[in-house]
């Protein structure tokens, strides 16, 4: 049958289903009808395909959809204009979107941006607003889910939508728009969406509806998108209801418990509750519980955190919430006497309950064995540094190198390696070497100040932790060395090696926040203090706990933990607990295909709701009993610990069971590549490593920014990367025009500017004479400088003590002593730099958000990589780092090697 021309257009076919002519899209090979489809999203049924194309020659980045334009141009040009609607094109508009979402990620990403455009807001707003309240009948609602608001959920469920870095804007400004203020528009959207649920069985449903399960999962996958998007729904009393309403109607069908969607659909609620609860909820201390026991024990008075201890907080960064807790110490932590607070491992004499109180217990007993041993070494620092007789500290503690720092010659700030201060240090040789070599060799064999390294700015009693920059210039152990004179040591180029007294070091802060900056740039523009030294811990690597513990912090945020019902069980809850299937398994009619196991090679095929059957195993495969029994229960449990080699079945049945890349942990980065060359060397190519310390050439072509440089960018990350660029380099322009406004802030001409615009006109006619008027020119045969000088000196000198600041200003400038007229000019550089100092700190902040911008680019670029990969190789540490990324990929399996070595925190984490 001939597609009809009128379809794809923007106002439709006006005959609808009676037409002649097919309602087909074109770019639809499979022949699907728009707004036919059931509730199952568009995408996610290929979403475990694997293609066989190149990584980095992907065809889904630069086809154009035509239905594209027929699409935009439904959209309202002046959404503000009050006649602007879409009326009976919505719900074509919301099916056509739908079709979109089936197109090459280009498409989608530009569908989703035109629909949190204004226009596209309006069809949102005009669907709750106008179309549901016309709803009064069973047959009407149900006729508008199918036409517009399921359509509608499905793009937003898409995942390619909900996992894109690129998209989060886009979706939470559609999310709010759902919201609504005060939930004015969630609270009748909820209201029409379980008025089905509640009349479903009433209803005329067809078989492209599906059930009332999966009904349930889509509305409940779209409203905690609400809540996690949106910080007023976690306080607002309109949500409880609505929440307690969808349990409600949710656990009139849970006869079934291995029903997919149902098991889905409870998910999103716990997640929702969790959220709530972990908002709502406030730290406080537990009252002693009555239990049952069967000897008797003590209790032991504990002094609680923070504002929960009976004698106060013990420094500021003392908190009963750990998300408030800074990483690293601050001086104040440094210098207190009090214990510090440890959880005991009895999950009964926490501060907090459940999940919130194992979160925080692994936070603060990793934070205190990591970050504990740099406060015995720091505060030894500082007494040497005020008392340099101090004895020496006993080898109890961290290794630490010093440094005398002699100046902060530079500030920088780059997209590339951000802000940076580059620091001149004494070289730490006594005797001086006598040539460049000497020094090249020493900073080689010594391994000092590498890139990536921990140190601590200490002067004033104040420490500022930092990590050495990678733009920090470090010898070439490769490179063939000459011996030189004396004279070429002076080298122009500032690198560790260069000069014979001091080394160039750049340092970024390990921790960026306001206060170190203004501490920092403080010191950069008035000077150090006499007593300044730079510590580096080189037993200390911060990457190695750091994103661990900012994980940690966001699970107890958000509450999101696999498997936290058995890792934090309710106290009143059973002791022992079977492990469920996992939920991908719970599909009808899904069983695993154990051929790759078998002898023959034949299918043999295992149900995980089935119980096990070992000797049927056994006798078509050549693992023996225990090994047998081990890989079933593998297959039927979500959680499972096992000792040997992994398999290839979950490998194998990757694609039927859609669960996504499956993601190989390591402890170590040798132990990562040897597990991923075994892998490669078995013939599973489609292969990703994220980090960049391997060793194993193999693998260096799998490396995921390597692969992700290959691929070619869709228009909307093209002009996002264009537009956060431009941002950057604004915004790296007017940082360096203030650092260069600080270096000349005692300069006459400065003075003289910041005179005419703090409106002191007394003042600068007294030093640089009165301006000209308008068309005349002003004819000196002074510069400012002298002109300055010239007033200054100018002062009687006497032996009174100046007189108030407030008091000079309101004076007339030639009543005032020469100290006078000389502490007025200090006040005046003061004030020059320390609006320079604010005006610095808002512009790092700026370029800090713009550069997490820019990245969020890149970001998209591998989360579509890793999307079409089998496996992702990743080490403990990079997996808390990338721990934001990886959660977008939908990996439903993690499987750990030599879990036994890895810190419970990190598996946590």
């Amino acid at each position: 049958m001939r597609p009809c021309r009128h379809y794809l257009t923007a106002r439709g076919c006006r005959w609808g289903e009676s037409c002649k002519f097919s309602h087909i899209n074109s770019g639809d090979q499979n022949g699907t009808q728009i707004g036919t489809q059931g509730i199952g999203r568009p995408h996610q049924q290929n979403s475990g395909s694997t293609s066989n194309t190149p990584l980095a020659q992907s065809n889904t980045t630069t086809g154009v959809d035509h239905r594209l334009y027929p699409w935009r141009r439904m959209i309202p040009r002046d959404p503000t204009d009050p006649t602007a609607c879409f009326g009976h094109r919505l719900g074509r508009f919301f099916q056509l979107g739908l079709a979109l979402m089936e197109g090459d990620t280009g498409v989608l990403q530009e569908t989703i941006k035109l629909l949190a455009s204004e226009g596209g807001l309006l069809s949102i707003r005009e669907l709750i607003e106008r179309h549901i309240p016309l709803c009064r009948s069973d047959a009407a609602r149900l006729e508008l889910w199918r036409n517009s608001v399921r359509p509608l959920f499905s793009i937003l469920a898409e995942k390619r939508v909900t996992n894109s870095t690129l998209l989060e804007m886009s979706n939470g400004v559609i999310y709010n728009t759902l919201f609504g203020y005060n939930a004015s528009r969630l609270q009748p959207l909820c209201d029409f969406l379980l008025s089905i649920a509640y009349n479903w069985r009433s209803l005329v449903i067809d078989d492209k509806d599906g059930q009332l399960s999966e009904f349930l999962e889509l509305c409940t996958s779209i409203l905690a998108k609400i809540v996690d998007c949106n910080t007023q729904a976690l306080v607002n009393d309109a949500i409880p209801p609505i929440v307690h309403r969808f349990k409600a109607s949710l656990d009139g069908l849970k006869s079934d418990n291995t029903d997919f969607w149902i098991l889905q659909a409870d998910k999103n609620m716990q997640y929702i509750r969790k959220r709530l609860s972990v908002v709502k909820g406030t730290a406080q201390s537990r009252p002693e519980a009555l239990h049952s026991l069967s000897r008797a024990n003590f209790i032991i008075r504990r002094d609680l955190p923070g504002d929960l201890s009976a004698e106060g907080a013990r420094h500021d960064n003392d908190y009963a919430d750990c998300t408030k807790i800074r990483i690293l110490p601050t001086m104040s932590e440094i210098l207190s006497t009090r214990q510090e607070y440890r959880p005991f491992y009895d999950p009964s004499q926490l501060h907090l309950p459940g999940l919130q109180g194992l979160v925080d217990r692994h936070f603060r007993l990793l934070r205190d064995d990591m970050v504990g041993q740099l406060k015995e070494s720091i505060s030894y620092e500082l007494a040497r540094v005020n008392n340099p007789q101090t004895k020496p500290l006993e080898k109890r503690g961290i290794r630490t190198h010093s440094y005398n720092i002699s100046a902060i010659i530079n500030v920088t700030c780059t997209r590339r390696y951000g802000l940076e201060f580059h620091l001149e240090i004494e070289q730490p040789f006594t005797p001086n070497p006598q040539s460049k070599v000497d020094c090249e060799e020493y900073w080689v064999l010594s391994r000092r100040l590498e890139a990536g390294a921990l140190v601590c700015v200490l002067q004033d009693a104040t420490a500022i932790f930092c990590v050495v920059s990678e733009s920090t210039v470090r010898p070439d152990p490769n490179r063939p060395k000459k011996r030189n004179d004396d004279d070429s040591m002076q080298s122009v180029k500032r690198t560790l090696y260069s000069h014979r007294e001091f080394s160039y070091v750049n340092l970024c802060l390990a921790e960026p926040q306001r206060t170190d900056v203004e501490v920092m740039i403080r010191a950069f523009t008035s000077g150090l203090s006499r007593n300044r030294v730079l510590v580096e811990f080189p037993g200390i690597l911060l990457p190695s706990f750091q994103s661990t513990l900012v994980a940690l912090q966001h699970i107890y945020k958000t509450g999101d933990l696999p498997f936290s019902e058995i890792l934090a069980p309710d106290a009143d809850g059973p002791k022992d607990m079977d492990i469920p299937p996992p939920l991908y398994s719970t599909k009808l009619g899904f069983t695993f295909n154990l051929k790759s196991i078998t002898n023959e090679g034949d299918d043999l095929f295992y149900s995980p709701i089935s119980p096990p059957d070992p000797d049927l195993l056994m006798s078509k495969s050549q693992l023996d009993r225990g090994q047998a029994v081990a890989c079933l229960n593998t297959l039927r449990r979500a959680f499972q610990v096992i000792q040997g080699p992994p398999g290839t079945v979950l490998l194998d049945n990757r694609n039927h069971a859609h669960i996504g890349p499956i993601l190989c942990v390591c402890y170590t980065n040798h132990a990562l590549d040897q597990l991923l060359e075994h892998l490669w060397n078995r013939g599973i190519t489609q292969i990703i490593r994220i980090g960049s310390r391997s060793k194993s050439t193999l693998l260096q072509d799998v490396n995921l920014k390597k692969v992700a440089r290959e691929v070619e960018r869709t228009r909307a990350e093209k002009q996002e990367a264009f537009k956060h660029g431009n941002a950057l380099t604004n915004v790296e322009k007017e940082i360096k025009a203030c650092l260069e406004q600080m270096k000349t802030a005692n300069s006459a001409q400065a003075i003289q500017n910041h005179l005419i615009e703090s409106s002191e006109t007394t003042f600068h006619n007294a030093i640089f004479g009165t301006e000209a008027e308008e068309g005349w020119t002003k004819v000196t045969y002074k510069n400012q400088e002298d002109l300055l000088e010239a007033w200054i000196s100018r002062g009687a000198i006497t032996q009174k003590m100046p007189r108030p600041l407030n008091t000079l200003r309101s004076l007339h400038p030639n009543m005032l002593s020469q100290q006078e007229r000389q502490a007025l000019h200090q006040d005046w550089i003061a004030e020059l730099l320390e609006e320079h100092r604010d005006e610095f700190v808002s512009l790092e902040a700026e370029h800090r958000g713009a550069k997490k911008n820019f990245e969020s680019v890149h970001r998209e670029i591998d989360l579509r990589v890793l999307a079409q990969c089998q496996v992702i190789g990743v080490t403990t540490t990079g997996l808390a780092k990338n721990l934001e990324l990886l959660r977008k990929i939908d990996s439903k399996v993690l499987l750990c090697e030599e879990a036994g070595e890895v810190l419970p925190t990190s598996l946590e984490a």
